[in-house]
């Protein structure tokens, strides 16, 4: 039996694929949750799935930064986002913080059991332009790279900015001092041009470094 989790802010997306789960013997559907931090909080509670179908954007703790905290302290659960938003960038940010499967919302339901399958035995399920499209990001990267004359640091640290985490937040996932961060950031401004952190993520949607969806602590 394979247990489930979903976590969607619409009801009625979440009651629609739950009655679909549940009529394949192989599924139960354990737990539902309205956004990210509902679904962390019942899982600190016990109750462990197997499988977490994750959505994007939801109030209180989006997708991103719901996996992001997963990750923290369970590498066990398999996690597999649903979009209708099918951008390469956002996928592979997904897929660098430990996600296991992306599947859009209007596929059918065929694939996404069949993901769900793959992911509980071990696999990894993305969708194969993804790979085919991986050097893209690489492209971009070196670009804005030797444009701006950014280290790695500065860029990992640019894009947490515009996903909307704060310094004391990036320090933690990095594990740097604050002050670390700070400085970073001193730098990334004078030589991007940029004063705020809107205007970096302004400046990081218009040269293609992350997604626009990304920009947000409210995915």
């Amino acid at each position: 039996m394979i247990k489930v989790i979903l976590v969607d802010d619409k009801e009625m997306f979440r009651t629609t694929l739950k009655s679909f789960l549940q009529e394949n013997p192989e599924i139960a559907v354990i737990g539902n949750a309205e956004n990210g931090q509902e679904a962390l909080d019942l899982i600190k509670t016990g109750l462990i799935p197997d499988i977490m179908l994750l959505d994007i954007e939801m109030p209180i703790l989006n997708g991103l930064r719901t996996l992001i905290e997963l990750r923290k302290f369970n590498n066990n659960i398999g996690v597999i986002i649903l979009s209708m938003h099918y951008d390469i960038l956002l996928v592979e940010e997904f897929k660098n913080h430990g996600a296991n499967g992306f599947v859009a919302k209007d596929h059918t339901t065929e694939i996404l059991l069949d993901a769900i399958k793959k992911v509980k035995n071990g696999d990894d399920y993305f969708e194969n332009v993804v790979f085919k499209k991986n050097n893209l990001r690489e492209a971009i990267i070196n670009s804005i790279r030797i444009r701006y004359n950014l280290s790695d640091r500065e860029l990992e640290i640019l894009v947490y900015v515009c996903k909307g985490l704060r310094d004391k937040e990036i320090s933690d996932i990095l594990c740097i001092a604050e002050r670390t961060v700070e400085t970073h950031k001193t730098n990334i401004f004078r030589k991007t041009g940029v004063t705020s952190n809107m205007e970096l993520m302004l400046f990081a949607v218009d040269n293609g470094l992350v997604a626009k969806n990304l920009t947000s602590r409210n995915l």
